[in-house]
């Protein structure tokens, strides 16, 4: 039998270096994390007293280290995770390869970042990943979702699960609905595609803007907004901006990029037609407003090839707070939404004010009760610490860090 792990780093805390890519190799443990661990410095005070410097360190790599300790005491690997789990503050989705050739996949118990199951047939060989697209990607088929607070093995002699942790409620990642995850995924038995489409239609519901002339998503990953809130009010759905494939970084995604001059760049890339908005009121539908550096870029490009009127429909609520259970938007300093509102104002107040410094006639937010139910899953069970400021789901509320504390940079 074979055994492997792998891994593609979307950097949260320590720096984007080759150091700092995973898998890691701590004593017999093979190590892949996609998750943070916001009480990292702590943590890494239990492994020796070693200072935590993310230009030449992870999180990733200072839990493994933690999590190795345990397993040497207790020579299991269920009661190390649980220990683990009770030390850090954070999000995790683990899986190790010991020397043995046995794979593990352990979901953090509030089940913040997702993680799949699945089986290829053909080969009788299961696996695990963060998203069901990747399954069908090597011919294998979902067979659920790995619990929150679950451990699972793989190995020669089949595969087994336990509970490590449980934890209630449950805090999925209300961001990974509208624009992390793939549209093809599953997640929590819901369809990305399907989710994205109903939450165009809510808005569409919850915000007919009157006059308009044209829908036009902003490249990917709105897309099915915007079409469900055309569709529902009988407009015109339009692809009235492109990326630029043929340029370097046409085709990659700028909430992601970990440096601002390559978020900028990607944003150029972007190409408005002129045919599709010229002389319109033109409704963009995004999947949020971070930093606000696509949005006000977008702007200018649509008013530049004669759009009359540009009106932004955002189905993510105001992002006002960092998060410390994945996502990078650690800063609180970067996030326009809290620059230009106060914690006690309306979504409209800050769509005001953020419409001003982008330069749209109108932004209209959603909000987490209206996206909850488009997404078809209890509020209760979703994360929007990002907008809500409220960090009960991890325990504690983190001390807020700068870039270059999270990142180095």
């Amino acid at each position: 039998s074979h055994a492997a792990i792998g891994h593609v780093r979307y950097s949260t805390l320590g720096k984007s270096t080759l150091e700092n890519a995973q898998p890691l190799k701590v004593k017999d443990l093979c190590v892949a994390h996609n998750g943070t661990i916001a009480n990292v410095e702590e943590l890494s005070g239990m492994v020796g007293g070693c200072t935590f410097t993310p230009q030449t360190m992870s999180d990733t790599l200072v839990a493994a280290q933690r999590l190795v300790m345990h397993l040497a005491d207790k020579g299991d690997m269920a009661e190390a995770m649980h220990i683990l789990k009770g030390e850090m503050v954070g999000s995790f989705c683990f899986t190790f390869l010991t020397d043995e050739g046995s794979v593990y996949a352990a979901r953090d118990p509030r089940g913040f970042r997702p993680l799949v199951l699945g089986h290829h047939r053909e080969t009788n060989t299961y696996m695990v990943a963060s998203e069901s697209c990747a399954l069908g990607a090597v011919g294998a088929h979902l067979e659920r979702d790995i619990e929150p607070g679950e451990l699972v093995k793989m190995s020669k002699g089949g595969i087994s699960s336990q509970q490590f942790a449980n934890e209630n409620p449950h805090a999925h990642c209300a961001f990974e609905y509208t624009y992390f995850a793939h549209p093809s995924s599953i997640m929590e038995g819901i369809n990305i595609y399907a989710a994205r489409k109903r939450i165009g239609q809510f808005l569409a519901k919850k915000f007919p803007i009157a006059n308009a002339d044209v829908v036009v998503p902003v490249p990917d990953s709105a897309r099915p907004a915007a079409l469900g809130y055309a569709q529902e009010l009988g407009l015109s759905f339009e692809e009235g901006l492109l990326k630029d494939r043929y340029s370097k970084k046409g085709s990659m995604r700028s909430f992601i990029e970990p440096y601002q001059s390559d978020r900028v760049e990607i944003n150029k890339g972007i190409i408005p037609i002129r045919e599709v908005v010229e002389d319109k009121h033109v409704i963009v539908v995004d999947d949020s407003i971070v930093r606000g550096t696509s949005s006000a870029e977008i702007i200018k490009t649509l008013r530049m090839v004669g759009a009359s009127k540009v009106s932004l429909v955002i189905t993510y609520p105001p992002i006002r707070y960092p998060c410390y259970a994945g996502i990078d938007f650690p800063s609180q300093e970067e996030l326009i939404a809290y620059q230009h509102g106060a914690a006690e104002e309306s979504n409209a107040t800050i769509g005001s004010r953020v419409s001003q410094v982008i330069g749209a006639d109108y932004v209209a937010y959603n909000d987490t009760v209206n996206l909850a139910k488009a997404i078809g899953m209890p509020e209760e069970e979703l994360c929007f610490t990002c907008s809500t400021g409220n960090y009960a789901t991890l325990g504690i509320r983190p001390a807020f860090k700068s870039r270059i504390q999270m990142k180095g940079e």
